[in-house]
């Protein structure tokens, strides 16, 4: 079925924070790298979350760019990280090609974030989702691009604010979801991480929902 199709009727659950769980459990600080070292243990956390429910699952490449990897290694984990969600989802959920926040060393978020997806395209992907974001800077641009390589993608981008819905870098999180519901290359649009349940549930009544799906993935609590 078509993840439109099937949103029409359904709530879509997505898996839990594939990194915060890995780190738990795998070697070293860099998560994304556990993609090469331990390939069984990053498939077996997402065969876990959808065996909990989830029908959708994101591929563990939340901190992978340019500027935390070497050209190589980079595209290594971004293709490991595909392979193993496809091998784990099969038929029984849909895989998110997963981009997370850029550093603030690259200078042109647009350009990475349009080579990152440039290659999980060249893998097949056909789902994304833009997630952990302060700012809008580079992903409507990134967005248009894959829709311009395969217009049947859908694109989830997702804010993440402070209980007072301001961002990090200071911008309200309504304003920023506005902006991501009138790209017409942007599907659906969120918030996540930061906040518990509670204080999310209350952020979505702050932003108010838009025509378009509207995702929420908050934290399980604080630290």
């Amino acid at each position: 079925m078509d993840i439109r199709t099937y949103l029409q009727d359904n709530i879509l659950l997505f898996d839990g924070a594939m990194g915060t769980y890995l780190s738990t459990m795998a070697s070293g600080d860099f998560v994304e790298l556990a993609n090469l070292s331990d390939p069984d243990q990053v498939e077996r956390v997402h065969r876990e979350y959808i065996a909990a429910g989830a029908k959708a699952i994101k591929t563990n490449t939340f901190a992978a760019n340019s500027a935390t990897l070497d050209r190589y290694t980079l595209a290594e984990v971004l293709k490991r990280g595909w392979e193993l969600a496809e091998k784990a989802a099969g038929r029984d959920a849909w895989v998110f090609a997963d981009l997370g926040p850029l550093p603030r060393q690259i200078p042109d978020p647009a350009a990475e974030f349009t080579a990152l997806a440039d290659q999980f395209l060249d893998l097949g992907a056909k789902h994304f989702l833009f997630e952990t974001l302060p700012d809008l800077d580079g992903v409507r641009e990134a967005a248009g691009h894959i829709k311009a390589r395969c217009p049947e993608a859908f694109v989830l981008v997702s804010i993440t604010a402070q209980p007072d819905g301001f961002t990090r870098t200071g911008l309200p999180a309504r304003e920023m979801l506005r902006l991501a519901e009138a790209s017409e290359a942007i599907d659906a649009a969120g918030l996540n991480c930061l906040t518990s349940a509670g204080h999310m549930g209350q952020l979505v009544e702050l932003v108010g929902l838009g025509e378009k799906p509207f995702s929420a993935m908050p934290n399980a609590g604080y630290p």
